[in-house]
């Protein structure tokens, strides 16, 4: 049986990177639960984000748009609360995942169940 997984994407103003983290996610090569959160933001993130689901249609994706902005904090526990998997994953909208990195960080931590947190190198990337 697979270890459910559960990407929370948070977004605030992240209008240009939003559609390219959500496809970092779908690409993923383990299977996945999707919680995409929108902090109230300002610019055309929720117009992005309806648009790229309308037209990937996702299965496991939930959604929420805050309609005043509750700071990262917040939004990430109102996410978690929607969610029962053994393993989360904190995205930020301005940031992708490696196809690999979901199944590879679930062997990393059921191989050493002694860990609590898995991390990895971070490559930085421009526009």
């Amino acid at each position: 049986m697979l270890t459910k997984v559960c990407v929370i994407c948070l977004c605030y103003n992240h209008e240009e990177y939003v559609e390219d983290a959500l496809a970092s996610v779908l690409a993923q090569t383990y299977p996945i639960e999707l919680i995409v959160v929108d902090d109230a933001s300002s610019d055309g993130s929720v117009e992005k984000i309806k648009g790229f689901l309308t037209k990937h249609n996702p299965v496991s994706v939930k959604t929420l748009f805050n309609e005043r902005n509750l700071g990262n904090c917040k939004a990430f526990n109102t996410a978690l609360e929607l969610t029962n998997a053994e393993f989360i994953i904190d995205l930020a909208a301005d940031d992708i995942l490696l196809p690999n990195r979901v199944g590879e960080g679930v062997k990393s931590l059921i191989e050493k169940p002694e860990v609590a947190v898995n991390f990895t190198n971070a490559y930085y990337i421009n526009e």
